[in-house]
């Protein structure tokens, strides 16, 4: 399983993570959502439900980026 932590991103492109949630979920991110480096933050990548825009993301916790 997969730890994520939610992130959302503004309209104008600023990025607040969510401190306070965290969940698992049992396999890898299906088709559609869109891969973003984080610099910056504790986690390297999100995965952005929309590419462009406001948007919810999921970042993985203490995963190498060969598991994902």
């Amino acid at each position: 399983m997969i730890t994520y932590v939610p992130y959302i991103r503004m309209p104008e492109g600023t990025i607040e993570r969510n401190d306070f949630v965290s969940f698992c979920w049992p396999a890898r991110l299906g088709f559609g959502w869109h891969e973003e480096a984080l610099f910056g933050w504790p986690e390297s990548k999100v995965f952005w439900e929309h590419e462009e825009g406001y948007s919810v993301g999921l970042a993985p916790i203490g995963e190498s980026p060969s598991s994902l």
